[in-house]
Formats: C-alpha cells, sequence, structure tokens
C-alpha cells in the first residue's frame, strides 16, 4: 500500500511539472493563429450558442467568407473542448467578480481539456486492448507520438482530440460488433462519435 502512495506521489508530481497553468504571465491564444482558431470555436460557442464569430475574432484577420470572418481550423476540438470552457466560465462568475482580477479560468479550464481527452484516450486504449489476445503496451503509442506535447503545451490543437475520437469510434464498433442485441444503444452512439 505504502508503494502505491509513493509511486501515485511521484507521477502527481511529474504531471504538475508538464502542466502550463500560469496565464497571468503569458496567454498563447493571441489571434490570428491555428490556435486560436479553435479556442475561437469553443468561445463562440459557450459565451454565445452561436457561429458568429464578429466578437471573438478582429475583422479581416484571417479567414473572410461574403463579409463574414471566420476561423480557418476545423470546428471538432473546439466542440470537445466546449464543456471545460464553459465550467471556466462558470468558474469566473462565481470567484472573479472585480475588473482587476487575477486567474482567468476560462484558459485554465480549456487548456485543461486536452489533457483529459488524452487520459480518456489512454482508458480507450486498454478498454480496446481487452478484446484482444495479445495484449498491448499502451504508452508505447502515446509516449512515442508526441501527443503529449500537443495534450501539455499546444493544448488547443487537434491531434489528441483526433486520437480520442477515433479510439472513441473504435471502442463502440468493438462493443456493438460483440453484441448480441444489435438494436442497443451503441448503434447509435457510433454514428454520433463519427
Amino acid at each position: 500500500m505504502q508503494i502505491k502512495k509513493i509511486q501515485f506521489i511521484l507521477f502527481f508530481l511529474i504531471f504538475l511539472l508538464f502542466i502550463k497553468i500560469d496565464f497571468r504571465i503569458t496567454n498563447d491564444l493571441v489571434c490570428c493563429s491555428d490556435d486560436f482558431d479553435y479556442f475561437s470555436h469553443s468561445e463562440t460557442i459557450v459565451e454565445d450558442f452561436d457561429f458568429d464569430y464578429s466578437n471573438q475574432i478582429p475583422p479581416k484577420s484571417r479567414f473572410n467568407v461574403d463579409g463574414k470572418d471566420a476561423p480557418f481550423g476545423f470546428i471538432g476540438s473546439g466542440l470537445l473542448a466546449s464543456p471545460f470552457m464553459m465550467l471556466g466560465n462558470f468558474l469566473d462568475n462565481i470567484f472573479n467578480n472585480t475588473e482587476g482580477r487575477t486567474t482567468d479560468f476560462k484558459y485554465l479550464s480549456y487548456s485543461f481539456s486536452s489533457i483529459v481527452y488524452l487520459f480518456g484516450s489512454i482508458y480507450l486504449m486498454k478498454k480496446i486492448t481487452f478484446f484482444y489476445t495479445k495484449k498491448l503496451d499502451l504508452l508505447i503509442p502515446f509516449l512515442g507520438s508526441g501527443l503529449i506535447y500537443y495534450a501539455f503545451e499546444r493544448y488547443s490543437m487537434t491531434p489528441v482530440y483526433e486520437v480520442f475520437t477515433i479510439l472513441l469510434v473504435i471502442y463502440f464498433s468493438l462493443e456493438f460488433y460483440n453484441s448480441d442485441d444489435k438494436n442497443n444503444y451503441l448503434s447509435g452512439l457510433i454514428p454520433i462519435s463519427i
């Protein structure tokens, strides 16, 4: 039991070394980069409940179609990160009522979304290997691919979200294939996950 506690504490301390949490010093989500585009998708979904980017993106800054400004990147990662940004906005409303606030929970919780999806991907990979007789080493695909960089440093980019959704489709498909009842809820979750 004592060894498990020590292992957990060491893992947690190493994990904390990778997290970028102080957005008071610098904010990487500035206009006209790929990271900002994916952030804008999430921001407009959470704050406006629409896809009008006029209050998220400066005019004529990145991509303009028929006189309307829009992010250049796809919407997928912004959609998956939206619940985290919603939590951040909720925390901002509770704890930051003053104008000179020091913490921005919106950016903090948004940055945690890719980390949660990384660990969700590892969990799904573990569940998928349950279906195979030869067990795979789970950490090799994750440590050798650069996903950790994208989860902790470039948290707004799509690779972590793509891996998560691909593994989700595979997991739901395997569960559906191995199910005796082919009319179960998984038949609806597979197209939604795609």
